[in-house]
């Protein structure tokens, strides 16, 4: 395999981002913003390909193999496999705002090893509710994403979707 070269999946000349199921070639894990950048600090260069989502209230999204993680019950921590697609960006897009590569993925660095994954999700969800009152709250899932208590509550994001978070239909 050739360094830099992208995954046979992905449409190199393409310039729009597109939907793509999840399940197929890939699962992938969604973690609110600040959580991802702890867990990315955790993994080092043992990430795989990363998608940000700069927008409503910021996400990433690790590519894992599929089916790897579906038994995963971890607070903030949500698994897109089959019945769920992705936003994908374009492969040169990789600076905010709005949806980019935060790594993006080659042939060489497509999927994050899911036992490395899970242990850094473990990790940085324990550093994260150390500091007690709302930040606890968060780690049980009582207010479902970590934020700020001033900051507004974030829309559903459209950069992905599963079962039970459709897209609002056109128009």
């Amino acid at each position: 395999m050739t360094v830099g070269r992208p995954p046979w999946w992905m449409q190199p000349g393409s310039v729009e981002v597109r939907a793509v199921a999840a399940g197929g070639w890939w699962d992938a894990v969604r973690v609110p913003l600040d959580l991802g950048i702890d867990v990315l600090r955790h993994l080092g260069d043992e990430t795989g390909a990363v998608i940000r989502d700069g927008g409503f209230g910021g996400r990433l999204y690790w590519l894992v193999p599929p089916g790897s993680a579906a038994d995963w019950n971890l607070p903030q921590v949500r698994v897109l496999g089959r019945g769920s697609h992705v936003v994908i960006p374009p492969l040169h897009r990789v600076l905010s705002p709005g949806l980019c590569w935060q790594i993006p993925p080659s042939r060489d660095r497509e999927w994050t090893n899911t036992h490395r994954l899970h242990s850094a999700l473990r990790t940085a969800l324990q550093a994260y509710g150390s500091g007690g009152g709302e930040q606890d709250a968060v780690l049980l899932g009582v207010l479902g994403t970590a934020r700020h208590p001033a900051a507004p509550r974030p829309a559903t994001s459209p950069a992905a979707t599963g079962p039970s978070e459709p897209m609002p239909p056109p128009g």
